[in-house]
C-alpha cells in the first residue's frame, strides 16, 4: 500500500508513504526479513528518486538476501545516481558484497574517482576499505586514475602502499599510454 501511495500526485500521500516505508524497513527482526527483501524489488518500479535513499541501510542489512536484493536494485537503477557511491565504497570491506560493490563503482567510471580518492586518502576511514580502493581505481583506465594512485604511494600504511603500487603496475601494464612520475616510483624502490 505504501509503494502505491508513493506514486500519488499529492505530496502528503508521498510523505505518508515514506514514513510508513521507513518504519517497515527499520524493523530488524527476523519476522520482517521478507518485507526488507521485497522493498528493493518494488523500488525498481517507482519513478521517485528520493525513495532510493531508503536502499542504503538495506545494503548493510544483516540478512545476506536483503543486501543482495538491494545490490541488484542499485545495479538496475544504473550508475547515474551517485547517492550510492559512499555506501558502495564502505561495502568494499564486506567479503560477501565486495565484488558486486566494486563492479558497480567501476561502472560509475571516471565520475566516481573523486570520491574514491577522498576515501583512499582519508586516514580516518576504515583501513580495510582504504586497502580495497586501489584495485577498484585501477579498473577505471584513465589518466586521473593513474594520478590518484601515484599520489597515494607515500601513504604511511605499508600494506596500502603495496596495494597502490600493484594497482599502478596493473593499470600501466594494461594501458601503457598513461603516464606517471618515474622519479617518485624510483625513489620508493630505492
Amino acid at each position: 500500500a505504501a509503494m502505491v501511495l508513493s506514486c500519488s500526485s499529492h505530496e502528503e500521500d508521498v510523505a505518508a508513504a515514506e514514513e510508513a516505508l521507513k518504519e517497515l524497513l527499520s524493523d530488524t527482526k527476523d519476522s520482517a526479513i521478507q518485507v526488507r527483501r521485497e522493498f528493493p524489488i518494488a523500488l525498481r518500479h517507482i519513478d521517485r528518486p528520493h525513495f532510493r535513499r531508503l536502499l542504503i541501510p538495506l545494503l548493510h542489512d544483516s540478512d545476506p538476501e536483503v543486501a543482495w536484493e538491494a545490490m541488484r536494485t542499485v545495479r538496475r537503477l544504473g550508475t547515474a545516481d551517485f547517492i550510492f557511491i559512499p555506501t558502495l565504497i564502505s561495502l568494499l570491506r564486506d567479503r560477501r558484497l565486495k565484488s558486486s560493490a566494486r563492479e558497480l563503482l567501476v561502472a560509475s567510471g571516471e565520475q566516481a574517482l573523486g570520491i574514491l580518492n577522498h576515501f583512499l586518502r582519508d586516514p580516518e576511514e576504515d583501513i580495510w576499505v582504504r586497502r580495497a580502493i586501489p584495485s577498484t581505481i585501477a579498473r577505471i583506465p584513465c589518466q586521473q586514475a593513474m594520478n590518484i594512485l601515484v599520489a597515494a604511494l607515500g601513504d604511511a600504511d605499508g600494506i596500502l602502499r603495496f596495494k597502490v603500487l600493484a594497482a599502478t603496475e596493473r593499470l600501466h601494464r594494461g594501458h601503457s599510454q598513461l603516464s606517471y612520475d618515474h622519479d617518485q616510483i624510483e625513489s620508493l624502490a630505492l
